[in-house]
């Protein structure tokens, strides 16, 4: 005879829950300061880099974390109604809104290390120098190598 499953209860999901709100209150939180300060000077009220489009990807990818963050949070409040139900389906809508958060700011990062970097500082031109390096090192790894045509 088979054991019987448990009955899934509202205690086994609190952890995971409390959890989740810590990581996307402290992406809100860390978005929120990345707003007030924006890279670049400011000459008479408006940034000086409005015009570059890396300010732009800057911008939009800030918005997004921020407000995928904020709806995350307040689905996963929702969850901590007590509801099993609801506990269910928050968590259904939470972990997928909160992953494609995570995982277009890892994918920023990746597209950020394929540009060039123009700084004087040597610390900068490393940190984005070696993982280059390893990134264009793995690629060429997986890519066959192609005999020259003769023709």
């Amino acid at each position: 005879m088979a054991p019987a499953k448990e009955t899934p209860k509202m205690e086994q999901y609190k952890d995971r829950i409390d959890t989740l709100i810590v990581v996307s209150t402290l992406i809100i939180t860390a978005s929120f300061a990345a707003g007030f300060t924006i890279p670049g000077d400011v000459d008479q009220g408006t940034a000086v880099n409005l015009k570059r489009h890396m300010f732009h990807l800057f911008i939009f990818s800030l918005t997004f974390s921020l407000y995928g963050s904020i709806g995350t949070t307040i689905i996963l409040i929702w969850a901590r109604l007590g509801d099993l139900h609801l506990t269910y389906y928050a968590m259904n809508y939470a972990m997928p809104l909160l992953g494609m958060v995570l995982a277009f700011m890892i994918l920023l990062l990746y597209f950020l290390l394929w540009l060039p970097s123009t700084s004087t500082s040597s610390f900068v031109r490393y940190i984005s120098y070696y993982p280059f390096l390893i990134l264009a090192s793995l690629i060429e790894e997986d890519t066959p190598q192609q005999k020259p045509s003769r023709v």
